[in-house]
């Protein structure tokens, strides 16, 4: 089966078929959640990244300096930023 990709509107709310993607959680920032999270930097997506390690055992490489990046360290959080 294939699942089309899902885009986000302006409001953030998943749409099929129109709008754009503007923010996307990603959840773990091990080999492949950080391919993840610089694939969708390189695409001029904001990210949100999540992971249960302490900020300072994150490895973050090029993202490290990215404005575009949010890191949420440390712990799971209980809600995701609004901005």
């Amino acid at each position: 089966m294939r699942v089309p990709w899902q885009r986000i509107d302006a409001d953030g709310v998943g749409i099929k078929g129109s709008g754009e993607w503007r923010r996307v959680l990603v959840y773990g920032l091990g080999l492949s959640g950080r391919a993840a999270a610089e694939w969708l930097r390189g695409r001029g997506v904001e990210v949100v990244a999540v992971d249960r390690r302490p900020p300072g055992e994150v490895p973050l490489g090029p993202l490290a300096d990215d404005p575009g990046v949010r890191l949420l360290a440390g712990r799971e959080p209980e809600t995701l930023p609004d901005d």
